[in-house]
C-alpha cells in the first residue's frame, strides 16, 4: 500500500528540504508550506525502492509560501489560497539528497506555486558589505502586495499582478504587474508605473536641501537593476518631477548611487526631452 492524497486541517504545515535548490548547485534550501487546510497529492516514485513523492499541494485559508535558498535569500508570500507544483525526483536530483534528515521523503524542488487574494510578499536578502569599505552592511528587505503571485522555479523568480506595491527603505513602487528576480533581485514593472524616491534619512537629519527633496516618476514600464541602483523608465513620455523641477522624456534612467539623472529622446519633435 501506498499513499496517494493526504489531507490536513488544521493551521497545517509542510516543510521541504531542497538539495541543490533555487538554482544553487549545492549546499540546502527549503521550502515551508502552510495554511488553514492543506491537501497533497503523491504520485509513485521513479525508483520503485523509494516512497511516494508529492506532486501537487493545494492550500485554503492564510496560506503562507516561505523558500530559504542556500545563500541566504529569504522570501516569503501569504494570501488566502495557494496552488503549488513540485519538480518531479530524478535519479540524479535523489543522489544530491545525501545529507538530508533521515526519512524526508519530501525532498522535491518546488517547481510553481501560485496565490491568490490579498497577496503580500517580503524578501531579504542578506548584508553585502562594499569593498574596501569599513561601514555596516545592512540586510536589503523588500516589501510588496497584490492580488496574485505567481512563483516560477526554472527561471526562480515570482510574478505579482493586480495593484501591486512594493517598496524598499528609499522607494516606493506602483504598477499592473511586477516580475522580481529572486537571485538578483532586479525587477521589471509595467503598466501605470509610478516610482517614489523618498529622502535618505541621514540627509534628513541634517536638514537636506532642495536636491533631497522626493522624487516622482510616472512611466509605462520601467527596469530596476539592484546591483547597480540603476533604474530606467519608459513611456510616452516619461514624467519626472522632484519639488519645481520636471522632466518629461522617453527614457530616463536614474543612478541612485551616483545621484545621477539622464533624460533622452528618440528623434522626433514629438520625443524629444523637455525640462
Amino acid at each position: 500500500a501506498q499513499v496517494r492524497d493526504a489531507a490536513a486541517t488544521g493551521s497545517s504545515h509542510l516543510t521541504m528540504v531542497n538539495n541543490g535548490s533555487l538554482a544553487s548547485s549545492k549546499g540546502q534550501g527549503t521550502t515551508e508550506l502552510s495554511a488553514d487546510d492543506l491537501k497533497a497529492h503523491l504520485i509513485a516514485s521513479a525508483d520503485p525502492k523509494q516512497p511516494p513523492q508529492v506532486d501537487t499541494i493545494v492550500g485554503r485559508g492564510h496560506t503562507v509560501l516561505h523558500q530559504m535558498s542556500v545563500d541566504g535569500v529569504e522570501q516569503t508570500t501569504a494570501g488566502d489560497t495557494l496552488d503549488a507544483k513540485m519538480r518531479p525526483a530524478t535519479a540524479a536530483s535523489a543522489a544530491k539528497r545525501v545529507g538530508a534528515p533521515a526519512g524526508q521523503s519530501f525532498a522535491d524542488t518546488l517547481s510553481n506555486a501560485v496565490q491568490m487574494g490579498h497577496v503580500t510578499m517580503m524578501q531579504r536578502s542578506p548584508a553585502q558589505p562594499k569593498a574596501g569599505t569599513k561601514a555596516a552592511a545592512h540586510e536589503d528587505v523588500v516589501q510588496a502586495s497584490a492580488q496574485r503571485a505567481v512563483y516560477d522555479g526554472d527561471q526562480d523568480r515570482v510574478t505579482l499582478s493586480g495593484g501591486v506595491t512594493m517598496a524598499d527603505a528609499g522607494s516606493g513602487l506602483w504598477a499592473d504587474q511586477v516580475v522580481l528576480d529572486h537571485k538578483t533581485s532586479d525587477a521589471h514593472a509595467v503598466g501605470g508605473v509610478k516610482m517614489n524616491y523618498v529622502q535618505d534619512p541621514a540627509v534628513a537629519a541634517r536638514g537636506g536641501g532642495p536636491s533631497d527633496q522626493p522624487t516622482h516618476i510616472l512611466a509605462d514600464r520601467a527596469e530596476l537593476q539592484h546591483a547597480t541602483q540603476i533604474a530606467m523608465f519608459y513611456g510616452k513620455p516619461v514624467r519626472m518631477w522632484q519639488g519645481g523641477d520636471q522632466v518629461q522624456a522617453p527614457v530616463i534612467e536614474v543612478a541612485r548611487a551616483e545621484k545621477r539623472l539622464t533624460a533622452r529622446g528618440e528623434g522626433s519633435a514629438e520625443a524629444q526631452v523637455h525640462t
